[in-house]
């Protein structure tokens, strides 16, 4: 997982997950935590780097590690309040099992929330990976990527894939 190495390595200091639902996010915090505290080489390589009981968090939402990275998870239509991440990861946010029920209405909230919210939680120097699969032209991935109608993405070409790049 990018989450794992970039933890133990602190190459990110506070990496942001954001994702669809909150039983997602539970899922990626549950295999990073079983990582950090069972992977016998991230063990021998990096220590322990979970706190202590009475010294950090270390619960199903955030990880406080020892070295001083952090990982907190958010669902879309959850709170975000206060959360500033060196790393936003937008890990297949527009996901519903009932896709083609969702209208351009509910889009265009998707749209606003990571606009308006999500982008500006980055701050200065950081960076968002918006990660998911271009269904049609009427998802927001399309729109992101495909599309000129915000002037804060810029798009690059790298390895025959189109790539948004936050400026």
């Amino acid at each position: 997982s990018i989450f794992v190495h970039r933890l133990v390595t602190g190459y990110y200091y506070k990496i942001t997950s954001v994702v669809a639902k909150e039983d997602f996010g539970l899922k990626e915090v549950h295999y990073v935590r079983t990582q950090l505290e069972m992977n016998d080489r991230i063990l021998a390589d990096f220590g322990e780097l979970r706190p202590t009981k009475g010294t950090g968090i270390w619960n199903m939402h955030q990880l406080i590690l020892n070295n001083g990275c952090e990982f907190v998870i958010l669902s879309v239509d959850g709170k975000k309040r206060g959360t500033r991440g060196t790393l936003n990861v937008c890990d297949d946010i527009e996901f519903d099992e009932d896709y083609k029920s969702r209208g351009p209405a509910v889009l265009a909230k998707l749209k606003e929330e990571l606009l308006r919210v999500i982008v500006p939680m980055g701050g200065k120097g950081s960076k968002i990976l918006l990660l998911g699969t271009m269904v049609s032209k009427q998802s927001l991935h399309y729109q992101i990527v495909c599309t000129d109608d915000d002037p804060r993405f810029l798009s690059k070409m790298r390895g025959g894939l189109w790539h948004k790049v936050n400026i």
